[in-house]
């Protein structure tokens, strides 16, 4: 072997290397995209299951006529049951959200603490922020009118954006297919 085909043998060696090196680190610095989705949808999703688990009475599930209650008009208070409660809270011991509706309008950001588990403890995912809409909507037939009455269904949108600033959009119906049942 001479040194001319050794120092060619090392530098096709060294350009293989370098290529395949160059490869590694692209895959490498590419694979954290992968995980702020996965974690934005967990988050969404957890937070999703919370909301949908939730009571969707005609009246507020405190209601003393919230298991016999045939229409809004039955509840024994101003408690209907499709309209956010005032003064509630996701992480009050005393007064919780305690329907679907409760959680129109909720958020968590890095301005009001950050994403937290149902206690109100920080989850440690910075950069992440969460918002929650829930809408009163009519499913549709097959005919022109709705087979489900608009105070009757509610689309719930939970929206999470991670710190690449990529939004994941949940949504889901809940229905009011048993509104004298309290779970």
């Amino acid at each position: 072997m001479t040194l001319v085909e050794l120092i060619l043998f090392i530098v096709i060696v060294g350009i293989g290397l370098v290529g395949i090196l160059s490869v590694i680190n692209l895959t490498t610095r590419a694979s954290a995209d992968p995980l702020i989705r996965k974690q934005s949808l967990a988050i969404a999703e957890s937070l999703m299951e919370e909301i949908t688990l939730q009571p969707f009475t005609y009246c507020a599930p405190g209601d003393a006529a919230a298991t016999t209650a045939a229409s809004a008009g039955d509840c024994t208070a101003a408690s209907a049951g499709a309209a956010p409660a005032a003064n509630k809270s996701r992480y009050s011991l005393s007064a919780p959200f305690d329907n679907v509706a409760d959680y129109d309008g909720f958020s968590m950001n890095t301005a009001n603490g950050g994403i937290r588990n149902i206690t109100g403890e920080p989850t440690g995912q910075a950069g992440y922020a969460v918002t929650v809409a829930v809408l009163g909507v009519g499913l549709p037939a097959a005919g022109t009118s709705p087979a489900v009455a608009p105070e009757a269904a509610l689309l719930v949108t939970v929206t999470v954006t991670g710190p690449d600033n990529q939004p994941v959009v949940l949504e889901s119906y809940r229905t009011r297919y048993a509104p004298n049942a309290l779970p």
